[in-house]
């Protein structure tokens, strides 16, 4: 039987026990009692008076030296649980030690273990009885250990004769050593020779509780490393509490007021908090000799910080979850698209403006050069951006004017908009529902004899059947471009794509995987066609030096804006905010809206300017390892997914695939509610650019009523951001978070 805990009842039985029972309110009535005896007993004003007077810095780090102890103790706990493979951090462990630390401060002690595994239950989806296994390994490491320091300090302090509050205390201590010790070897004796009569269930109980209660053998050293962390913190929070109040101890001394009063709170069924810690922190400072009125400053003040003080933090942070649950989202947010900027970039920018080489410069041949030498290409051609250079591609072919163009019909609108506005008739062809690309099957049933190219795009970072499409065209006779805006660096079978048509079109705008502050290029091995080409740029102008620098730093400032932490402290709560109120999350325009500056516009050729062929030829060192980050990052979230009822994770089913966009298929009556809720949890997801443009006013007039293609939903889908800048543990946290919103368990 599993530790882990995959059963579906799961979700609707994962609460937490009630800590505001009986045994709370009963421990926190024994405690205020017991104060209160305890006060009667002394001078409250001249106890006041001593912690007026003490030395507010000293407390303050020895609080900090105890609170860092809960951080330590997270971290030693996951050492225990790693042969278990929880995805969880020593923050979130961290945060769990404390919080079962405040219960059981509340409880009578050691029922606060059985809420710890409940807790851990909760979030690491294992059994209580292994989390309890883990629990009681690290009870009887401390025990033991703080036995071991208590008795020789006890015996050089006392020699002659022990205190009763220490000796009681001690058996205490004993007690918990030796019961958790015994629990530990009666599961290790008996786990395989339990005998029949024990039912099944308990059986799994006992063998999910030995699984977990031996951490791997090369954990060890790291957990007794991290153990003398934990008691020396303790150590240095008591010592730091004498210093406040000008009380010079030995560090025996230190030992033994850290030692002795644990000892006595983890006396069996003993509440932590209800004043036993008190009464013998108080008993051990007076036999060693300070005045009633410092000891009993000192014991106040020590209770304060770790009782009063750890139940205030711990309701005020349970009442406010809501607010660092939004908190953690800012600080571990991943944002909808991450501009992919090079090292170097802002440098280059600068010394570009300052140099005065921002429209021409050297580096402009230089990355036609490096860039055609990259792709296995003859000629390279840049532009000012993607969009121009489809405007120099389809110059530079020499189509007739009329002539028919074949899109997919699931495609960048504005691309079938340049090539109306040339006057060219844009025809749409179905595409492939799996991969969103148009093969030859989708092609060959619109060509006609007006048909003068076919437009092969390579869409979300997947090439399309471009090897099958390039012999359809050669077949045909008709012109072959390649749309290689998304697909920068892919290759099919060894060739770059961009490089199997007559030309191959790049954009180098920020939404893509090789952004140069804006531009373009096209590629190509025909020398005719780069004559052309040439000579269409060489009467075309070069965009305004301004207007370059202009876009080039708005550009690096939505990189900026868009690494995860930056995004989590800016653009996510303004995000969260235009959610409450229910307004538009900030989405650019798409469709239609998107077609209505282009309608009337007379398109142009413009240059590549030297500042966008500087960035390029920086990118150039960096893309493939960019690319391959990104398919890294999507073939983890694609495993940890794995299958989601109403949702559809893109599949590489062409050769390579760099996954620009992570495009997930989801019910359109779904897709909204799914894009809240991974925002909510701290997560940014973006509505696709594409349109299916069948059904755009501008071309409506050009369909054939009675055929129009078939294409997917834009409404069906919802792009997550996969590049390397995303962490691990985002990739994970965004499959767990996507499997919780479809009600599944974590993978």
């Amino acid at each position: 039987m599993s530790v882990i805990e995959n059963d579906n009842s799961f979700e609707n039985n994962h609460k937490a026990p009630a800590i505001w029972g009986w045994p709370t309110f009963l421990s926190i009535g024994v405690a205020i009692v017991i104060l209160v005896c305890a006060a009667s007993m002394v001078d409250l004003k001249e106890i006041w008076r001593e912690i007026a007077a003490c030395d507010k810095r000293f407390v303050v780090l020895g609080g900090l030296a105890h609170y860092a102890t809960y951080i330590v103790r997270g971290m030693r706990w996951r050492r225990c649980l790693t042969h278990l493979s929880i995805k969880a951090g020593n923050g979130k462990f961290g945060l769990l030690v404390f919080f079962y630390n405040f219960v059981d401060n509340l409880v009578p002690a050691k029922l606060g273990d059985i809420y710890a595994a409940h807790l851990a239950r909760i979030n690491f989806r294992i059994r209580r009885s292994a989390a309890l296994g883990s629990i009681v390994f690290l009870r009887m490491i401390d025990a033991w250990i703080i036995l071991v320091l208590a008795l020789p300090a006890s015996w050089i302090l006392f020699s002659d004769r022990l205190p009763r509050a220490v000796t009681w205390s001690l058996i205490g201590g004993g007690i918990i050593a030796v019961g958790a010790t015994s629990i530990m070897l009666m599961v290790f004796l008996y786990k395989k020779k339990l005998p029949r009569w024990i039912p099944e269930k308990v059986q799994q109980m006992i063998y999910a509780f030995h699984a977990s209660m031996w951490p791997r053998p090369k954990e060890l050293f790291p957990i007794a490393i991290l153990t003398v962390i934990v008691w020396s913190l303790e150590t240095l929070w008591i010592f730091s509490l004498t210093l406040a109040f000008g009380l010079i101890i030995s560090p025996v001394e230190a030992i033994f007021l850290t030692m002795i009063p644990l000892l006595a709170s983890a006396f069996p069924f003993t509440p932590s908090g209800a004043g036993v810690v008190e009464i013998t922190l108080f008993s051990c400072l007076r036999v060693m000799g300070v005045s009633t009125p410092i000891a009993g400053s000192l014991t106040v003040v020590n209770r304060f910080i770790d009782y009063w003080l750890h139940i205030g933090l711990g309701v005020l942070t349970w009442s406010i979850r809501r607010v660092i649950g939004l908190l953690m989202a800012l600080i571990g947010s991943v944002p909808r698209r991450c501009v992919n900027l090079p090292p170097g970039s802002l440098k280059s920018l600068v010394r570009s403006v300052v140099g005065n080489t921002v429209q021409q410069g050297p580096a402009i041949e230089e990355f036609h050069r490096k860039f055609a030498q990259w792709l296995g290409a003859s000629y390279v051609l840049g532009a000012s951006s993607g969009r121009s250079a489809f405007q120099l591609a389809l110059e530079a072919l020499g189509l007739k004017h009329g002539a028919e163009i074949i899109f997919p019909v699931f495609t960048f609108p504005v691309m079938p908009m340049v090539a109306k506005l040339l006057g060219y008739k844009p025809v749409f062809c179905d595409v492939d529902p799996e991969t969103y690309n148009s093969g030859p099957e989708h092609i060959e049933p619109k060509i006609t004899d007006k048909t003068g190219a076919v437009l092969a795009t390579h869409l979300f970072g997947q090439p399309c059947p471009i090897r099958d499409v390039a012999d359809l065209a050669r077949e045909r006779n008709i012109r072959l471009l390649e749309d290689c805006a998304h697909t920068c660096g892919v290759r099919v079978e060894g060739r770059q794509v961009g490089t199997f048509g007559d030309i191959g079109i790049f954009s180098f705008a920020e939404g893509k995987n090789m952004p140069c502050f804006g531009g373009g290029a096209i590629v190509t091995s025909d020398e005719e066609i780069a004559k052309r080409a040439g000579k269409i740029l060489s009467e075309a102008p070069m965009p305004a030096k301004d207007a370059i620098s202009k876009e080039a730093f708005s550009i690096w400032i939505k990189w900026l804006l868009t690494r995860p932490f930056v995004f989590g402290i800016t653009a996510y709560p303004a995000l969260r905010l235009k959610l409450l109120l229910g307004h538009s999350l900030m989405d650019s325009a798409i469709g239609d809206q998107l077609l209505e500056g282009f309608t009337n516009s007379n398109p142009h050729v413009s240059q590549m300017s030297n500042l966008q062929a500087t960035i390029g030829l920086l990118q150039l060192r960096h893309i493939d390892a960019f690319n391959e980050g990104a398919r890294r990052n999507a073939k983890l979230l694609t495993e940890i997914l794995g299958e989601v009822p109403g949702i559809k994770a893109p599949q590489s089913l062409e050769g390579d695939h760099i996954y620009v966009y992570y495009p997930l298929t989801v019910e359109h009556d779904k897709r909204d509610d799914l894009r809240h809720y991974l925002l909510r949890h701290g997560i940014d997801s973006k509505i696709t650019d594409m349109s299916d443009c069948s059904t755009l006013r501008p071309f409506q007039e050009l369909q054939d009523a009675t055929e129009n293609p078939t294409a997917p939903r834009e409404t069906t889908l919802l792009e997550i951001c996969v590049y390397p800048v995303i962490s691990e543990a985002s990739i994970r946290r965004i499959a767990k978070v996507i499997r919780a919103w479809a009600g599944l368990a974590e993978y």
